[in-house]
């Protein structure tokens, strides 16, 4: 049997916040819906795996998300509330608690959207990237799974960006003794969705970020990626030299609009600066 987790049901800074359910976890930790009783609202808290507290890249990466995402105030970008280190040494990220789907589960269920439905979520998403921008954060690791959609108001498909973990952050965001971890001829990300200048650890600019929501955008019009590949590997390989499948062909009886293609073959040039 699994231990139980020592985070549930537990109160933390001092009976501010109280931690419910696990709701997520990846290798770098897991995420809590929690109750903070002050405020009467929910939470969700982020932990980083104890276990992962002396690995000084790791700490490095979870404190520079927190830094990334507490400088941006766009709605369209996850709020952070506060983070720091709890008595065990643990660290936290306390965030908006979003009620939803991500963008990848979103297209398994309901299937390839029309362009009328997934043109606004990215064009907002769009809005969410050119803050981070302006501010010098490069996300690095734009995904589905990193777009979460929730109700807002009156609009069903308002989206939210997530997991700045492997954000570039210029060095006016950097404290002093942060550890640069994401140095040039190093590769991080996710390979079905990474630029051709991050598949060959080059510096990136924020012309990495608008591949990859290329790559997305492709992705939810038509529930496919922009190459056939059948490794890791082929898809690196294919984002650095392969010509991405039209739009048109991707999908038998669906056609998309000659401006959309001309738009896509811009976003997913093979070069930087075109």
């Amino acid at each position: 049997m699994r231990p139980p987790d020592p985070f549930i049901g537990r109160d933390i800074l001092n009976g501010q916040f109280q931690i419910l359910q696990k709701i997520g976890s990846g290798g770098m930790g897991a995420v809590y819906k929690a109750l903070q009783p002050e405020m009467n609202r929910m939470v969700g808290v982020k932990i980083l795996h104890p276990k992962l507290a002396n690995r000084k890249d790791l700490v490095s990466r979870f404190r520079r998300e927190a830094r990334a995402l507490s400088d941006l105030s766009h709605p369209n970008t996850v709020k952070v509330f506060l983070y720091g280190e709890l008595e065990d040494g643990s660290l936290y990220i306390i965030m908006e608690f979003l009620e939803g789907k991500n963008l990848n589960q979103t297209v398994r269920t309901d299937g390839p959207f029309a362009v009328e439905r997934a043109l606004p979520i990215l064009a907002q998403v769009c809005g969410a990237l050119d803050e981070a921008h302006r501010a010098g954060i490069i996300h690095r690791d734009l995904k589905p799974e990193n777009i979460f959609l929730v109700q807002s108001g009156a609009l069903r498909d308002f989206p939210k960006v997530l997991d700045f973990g492997l954000a570039k952050v210029g060095e006016r965001q950097l404290r002093p003794g942060s550890v640069i971890l994401t140095q040039e001829g190093m590769v991080f990300g996710t390979p079905e969705f990474m630029s051709p200048e991050q598949a060959q650890g080059k510096p990136l600019t924020p012309a990495s970020d608008i591949y990859s929501l290329a790559v997305i955008l492709y992705e939810v019009l038509t529930g496919k990626l922009p190459f056939e590949a059948r490794s890791t590997t082929d898809f690196i390989q294919l984002h650095v030299t392969g010509k991405p499948i039209q739009l048109n062909e991707r999908v038998p009886g669906r056609s998309f609009p000659p401006l959309l293609q001309e738009v896509m073959d811009r976003a997913l040039a093979k070069q930087p600066d075109e």
